[in-house]
């Protein structure tokens, strides 16, 4: 019904505003900024008094989000739509205060969002979310780097980052973290299509070949990240 009314709007549009008004109307352009970390170089610390255990939010915990307030339903369908594996949630006693989703190259085909296609030594953050109770602690710094400390221990080499590219909190948060801005992606996508669907554009972005050594694209994760 939504699209039926859209297509009833073009001619609407086409008088008021020309050809260019309904590509407006009908397509949509979105950028993203590409963030990379070399993970053999050293990053800044990240402070956080907080003491917080980062675990896996398994299937259950997942399908709890659902009956939750925002932005927890639509974490439950980062997994059950967008193809994503793994989340951790960063839990300070019995309240969650940070989600983050991880993803590998065996992760390429499943994912909707294909801003990059990842190689087997990358490694790459798909979201991130603070509760607003703990931002401003550090926590999510704290979490970020628990997660970089893993992968790069497993042998990856570079860390992902996407980031809209008028998200200023986002970019602080990776510039902090030791991430570079070092290219970006459009997406050109029909209105009506799911987020992630659709056209990307992606720019070169600059990084060593893969070395003698490397991860296999994909790692087992632990059900707790020390």
């Amino acid at each position: 019904m939504i699209l039926l009314d859209k297509a009833r709007r073009v001619p609407e549009i086409y008088s008021a505003e020309g050809a260019s008004g309904v590509a407006r109307a009908v397509v949509e352009h979105a950028r993203f900024a590409v963030f990379l970390r070399d993970l053999t170089l050293e990053a800044p610390p990240a402070r956080c008094e907080l003491s917080f255990r980062l675990r896996r939010a398994d299937p259950a915990l997942l399908d709890r989000f659902r009956e939750m307030p925002e932005p927890f339903p639509r974490h439950s369908e980062y997994r059950s739509i967008y193809g994503m594996r793994h989340c951790y949630a960063a839990w300070i006693g019995e309240e969650i205060g940070a989600l983050i989703w991880p993803a590998f190259q065996a992760d390429n085909r499943r994912m909707i969002n294909r801003c990059r296609d990842l190689l087997p030594d990358e490694a790459r953050i798909a979201n991130i979310w603070a509760s607003p109770a703990y931002r401003g602690t550090g926590l999510v710094d704290a979490s970020f780097e628990r997660l970089a400390a893993t992968v790069a221990a497993a042998g990856f080499r570079y860390l992902y980052v996407f980031a809209w590219v008028d998200n200023e909190a986002a970019r602080r948060l990776y510039l902090r973290r030791g991430l570079r801005d070092v290219s970006s992606v459009d997406r050109i996508a029909f209105r009506f299509q799911r987020s992630g669907r659709g056209l990307y554009l992606r720019r070169p972005v600059p990084r060593d070949p893969l070395g003698p050594d490397y991860p296999g694209g994909d790692m087992v994760l632990s059900d707790t990240l020390e």
